[in-house]
């Protein structure tokens, strides 16, 4: 992996259509205690599953010992060859959920099986789809290579209808998330001085409406809406020759009528870390990021007006990919080696899954839920976890 800090010269500016860099410079500072492990840098892209070197690996690679672990968190058989990997997974509700991952896979749960859709050959190169999101089943959104592509609901493995915004230049997407009719968009342009972000009104008959692009950058990794007023993400921030170093973004807006001003301003969060980082969730009460090594950091929103992650201490050291929750004490994280820790308000606690005495554990690479008892993550080598209870 690679390792030291990302988004430098993105301290604080006001989004109004067109980037206007303030007087407001705030340098990241990587102060207090250094990260517990040791900050050589890695070759490691963050948006390039480490498990590929298993591509070529048999369907028995990664085999669970038991279907279900004592957590009640249990393998689901999807139709998926076990050579793909799953990278991000996203619903509506208990009967709408949907995975995206290599190959341009798409699958679809609606709340008895998963399907996987037709597409026909990949003709667009060897793209992921790496993001999928959406708010209501009638409106959803997968970063699909240097396409957007969306759906107006699922109607089968081949009858479901898609409609595409395809980038000119060849960033990939890599994020996509929402709240309500604004949906954030953010890139892998890999290109310094590049429009790394997004912003969308609303899918029309002909694409997404009003784009607005923000930002110097040279990639968007994750992004998570809090509320209308509020978006989280971490982009990488540096540039060659300097080591890839990944950065915390705030966007908000004003207050004044309810928050729907257009003018949105975004500020770097010192992350306090210099490992790398890979996902984000955040509601009203905080913001937490997860990362390389192990990493957690927390933002309360008690805490905005710091600018600085709080250091939390975890169970692991294995790398973390994503993060969500339900409530202030109710908030997941998944990994590398088939890793699951849950905060409960006080601590992180590592949670049992049934690759826990397997020999190869796949990376877990996403998470969503539709309730605290209804959670899904998804990952390398076709593997799809399920909570539906808590256990006791």
């Amino acid at each position: 992996m690679i390792s030291a800090g990302r988004l430098i010269g993105l301290g604080c500016f006001v989004l109004t259509g067109a980037v206007s860099p303030l007087a407001c410079a705030h340098i990241s500072e990587k102060d207090g205690l250094p990260d517990p492990l040791t900050d050589e840098i890695s070759t490691r892209l963050p948006d390039q599953p480490d498990a590929f070197s298993n591509l070529d690996a048999g369907n028995d690679a990664f085999v669970p010992t038991n279907p279900c672990s004592a957590s009640n968190l249990c393998t689901v058989p999807l139709p998926l060859d076990h050579k793909l990997h799953l990278t991000s997974v996203w619903g509506s509700g208990t009967h709408d959920v949907y995975a995206v991952g290599s190959d341009g896979s798409i699958l679809h749960y609606d709340g008895a099986v998963w399907e996987l859709a037709q597409n026909g050959p990949n003709t667009y190169g060897p793209f992921m789809t790496q993001s999928v999101w959406l708010r209501r089943a009638d409106d959803v959104w997968i970063g699909d290579g240097n396409r957007i592509r969306h759906g107006t609901g699922w109607k089968g493995p081949t009858e479901t209808e898609w409609t595409y915004y395809r980038y000119t230049d060849n960033g990939t997407v890599s994020a996509i998330r929402g709240d309500e009719n604004t949906v954030w968009v953010g890139r892998n342009t890999m290109a310094v001085g590049g429009m790394a972000l997004d912003k969308f009104d609303a899918w029309g008959d002909a694409g997404p409406t009003k784009r607005v692009t923000y930002g110097p950058g040279r990639s968007i990794i994750t992004a998570v809406t809090s509320s209308p007023k509020e978006v989280w993400f971490i982009g990488l921030c540096s540039a060659p020759p300097q080591p890839a170093q990944d950065c915390a973004f705030r966007a908000s807006r004003p207050l004044t009528d309810g928050g729907t001003s257009p003018n949105w301003t975004i500020e770097e969060h010192d992350s306090r870390s210099n490992r790398l980082l890979f996902g984000v969730w955040a509601d009203e009460h905080a913001a937490w990021i997860v990362g390389e090594g192990g990493t957690l950091r927390r933002m309360a929103a008690s805490a905005i007006a710091t600018k600085k992650f709080e250091r939390i201490d975890g169970p692991v050291r294995e790398d973390l990919y994503g993060v969500y929750g339900f409530a202030e004490d109710d908030v997941w994280a998944v990994g590398a080696a088939s890793t699951v820790i849950h905060w409960d308000g006080t601590s992180w606690t590592k949670i049992s899954t049934p690759f826990d005495d397997a020999t190869e554990k796949p990376s877990l690479r996403a998470i969503w839920g539709s309730a605290p008892t209804d959670v899904w993550i998804a990952g390398d080598n076709g593997t799809m976890l399920h909570l539906q209870e808590r256990p006791e």
